[in-house]
């Protein structure tokens, strides 16, 4: 499995080979021992893993508030907006393999969050969409279908308030340069 995993999947980094390496696991007890939904805890204990002292998820829960928080003080933060309306060499310099993505799923109503993997380029359009791998994903630590960034026009009919609320949960978080720590034990 290990030998197939590393052919067949974009592995770039300490962070993308350890969420890969857990392709297809289904025990959210590796991550937390506690809450139901188990997304930003796997991507917490790979960052935790690779060094990088995101929320603990045995210490709380985790989620996009306060992992959008660890990449406000340690890193970087850029809304999907923002991201969209880049350049494809600004997208490919800024938003590395293994940055966190948050997304609203499920018409809006939750929140998910990804590893990003690799940016998806159009021929035509250029770069409008970007795969990832995460946990809970089917019930797994899984990759997805590639997802898009928001058109031009997503914000036409919207209200202020949803505008912003879209661009607080639906976030890029870029990883500071250098672990915090050595990696923590697994």
């Amino acid at each position: 499995m290990e030998s197939f995993k590393r052919c067949y999947y974009e592995v770039q980094g300490d962070v993308l080979e350890r969420a890969y390496c857990d392709l297809g696991q289904t025990d959210k007890s590796k991550y937390a021992r506690r809450g139901r939904a188990w997304c930003s805890e796997f991507a917490s204990y790979v960052y935790r893993a690779s060094g990088y002292q995101t929320p603990d998820p045995n210490a709380g829960d985790v989620h996009w508030k306060n992992m959008r928080a660890y990449f406000e003080k340690n890193g970087k933060v850029y809304t999907l907006r923002e991201v969209a309306g880049w350049n494809d060499q600004q997208k490919r310099d800024t938003i590395k393999p293994g940055s966190m993505v948050s997304i609203l799923t499920n018409h809006g109503t939750t929140t998910h969050t990804i590893l990003f993997t690799t940016w998806i380029e159009d021929a035509q359009q250029g770069i409008t969409a970007y795969t990832g791998i995460s946990g809970c994903n089917k019930g797994m630590v899984w990759s997805h279908a590639p997802l898009s960034l928001p058109s031009i026009h997503w914000a036409e009919g919207k209200t202020a308030e949803e505008i912003a609320e879209f661009d607080q949960k639906c976030f890029f978080g870029v990883l500071p340069n250098v672990p915090e720590s050595n990696a923590l034990s697994q």
